[in-house]
């Protein structure tokens, strides 16, 4: 009796818990570059790329996600709720680590989904914000701070999951990605439409207008004055076949063919595509909400169903 009155409590403590979070108001994720939110624009051009090529490679490789979000406050919400909601709203997922920084509390938090929770524990979160993230964040150079702890952050999830993945320069790969856009296509780099065989189509057609202008060239031609044809003329034009062009008329359309399958889709493992659907580095769209002139790519799988829910526990600054 007691072991249901347990389990009844714990269930409605999980729904008070989902509705208290469904209510908390945080951002929407950067359609352009997702991997980072920065709302206060404390974050370089430089720090953002790094962030998102990398999270490209990573997520290609293994599945992960390192998510930053950065805000001027939230709205006195807890910071860990408000972390909570974001993992949750933004569906990230089981293998990814969200850190959010709060600039006017002067907070920060990391929280990580459940199944990397075993090795990335919240001792050694908390060793990796004390080392990487605090000195940066209490002189105020943000930027400075964010950075290293994401390459801090990387090489971990890297080495936990054994990914043959080293960092890139995220700068180097925006700009070869710009650099690729605005330059014209080479000469001889088109690709050339490709080349078909002979028409046969027109050249039954061409056969076809032929016969026709023979036939009407062979009928003697009636003069207007002068001597004149006993009885009407009736001119009886040739038939017009089908005509196959290896002789002999061509036979009629055969049943309308039923539509086609549909085809399979997508898994959710796939290349710069959209989670997927398509190449995403070198994708410049513009940056919402950052006034910077171009953008990334978006997230590399979309959104996934199942997500949220799915995280472990959390830290904070000085907890």
């Amino acid at each position: 009796m007691k072991k249901r009155w347990l389990a009844l409590a714990l269930a409605l403590l999980t729904l008070v818990s989902a509705a208290a979070l469904a209510e908390i108001a945080v951002p929407q994720p950067d359609s352009d570059l997702f991997y980072v939110y920065d709302g206060p624009n404390a974050l370089s051009l430089e720090t953002e790329a790094q962030i998102y090529y990398n999270n490209v490679n990573l997520y290609n490789a293994c599945g992960a996600e390192l998510v930053f979000v950065v805000v001027d406050d939230t709205d006195g919400y807890d910071l860990g709720a408000y972390s909570e909601a974001i993992f949750d709203a933004w569906e990230l997922y089981d293998r990814d680590v969200l850190t959010v920084l709060s600039l006017s509390e002067e907070n920060y938090w990391m929280l990580q989904g459940s199944s990397i929770e075993r090795e990335l524990t919240g001792s050694r979160m908390r060793a990796l914000l004390d080392e990487y993230l605090e000195p940066d964040f209490a002189a105020g150079d943000y930027d400075a701070g964010v950075r290293k702890l994401f390459d801090a952050l990387f090489a971990e999830v890297v080495d936990i999951y054994g990914a043959d993945l080293a960092l890139v320069d995220g700068m180097a790969a925006y700009e070869a990605g710009a650099l690729a856009q605005s330059e014209p296509d080479a000469p001889g780099a088109r690709a050339s439409a490709p080349q078909r065989g002979f028409d046969w189509m027109g050249i039954a057609i061409l056969i076809l207008v032929v016969l026709v202008v023979i036939s009407a060239v062979s009928v003697p031609r009636v003069r207007r004055r002068g001597y004149r044809r006993r009885g009407p003329v009736v001119i009886v034009p040739p038939p017009r076949p089908h005509w196959h062009i290896f002789g002999g008329p061509r036979p009629g359309p055969g049943p309308h063919p039923g539509p086609a399958p549909r085809p399979p889709r997508s898994p959710r493992m796939g290349g710069f595509g959209g989670r997927s659907g398509g190449s995403r580095p070198g994708g410049f769209g513009g940056r919402s909400g950052g006034g910077r002139s171009g953008g990334f790519g978006g997230r590399v799988g979309g959104g996934r169903s199942g997500g949220g829910g799915s995280r472990g526990g959390g830290v904070g600054r000085g907890r």
